[in-house]
């Protein structure tokens, strides 16, 4: 019976954090999705510039034009990409190991026409006010 005096103060709880929560999410989201989206489009297209538009530094530095071209990113080896076919998995915010740095790591379930079920991992790091790409992989 101290369970049902106690229900209405764990909806009340829940009622407020559940959105903080969720909300969250969606902030991720926010600017995942569409970067996710437009690196896989790029991929299509065989578009360097727009694959590596949302890159840091770093990234871009070690992803060259002619890393692009003769990478795995080839879509006559992986296929073509279905356009909004992603599906979010799951994000986490990651300590720098070397840094004092915060990153946020994506992940989706990717299909190819050639390769399928493939997950593309994307992880964001804040410079200045933009979420850039640090690092990107397919496991």
């Amino acid at each position: 019976m101290k369970w049902v005096k106690m229900l209405p103060i764990f909806i009340i709880i829940s009622i407020i954090i559940l959105p903080v929560i969720l909300s969250g999410c969606s902030n991720v989201r926010g600017f995942s999705d569409p970067v996710a989206e437009n690196i896989l489009v790029a991929i299509n297209e065989k578009s360097y510039e727009k694959f590596s538009k949302d890159f840091d530094d770093n990234l871009k530095k070690q992803m060259t034009k002619e890393y692009f071209a003769d990478s795995l990113f080839d879509v006559d080896l992986i296929g073509t990409y279905k356009e909004n076919s992603k599906k979010f998995v799951k994000s986490e915010n990651v300590k720098g190991e070397y840094s004092d740095s915060n990153y946020t790591a994506v992940y989706y379930n990717v299909d190819f026409s050639v390769l399928k079920n493939q997950t593309l991992a994307i992880v964001f790091i804040k410079v200045d006010k933009d979420m850039k790409v640090s690092t990107l992989m397919f496991k």
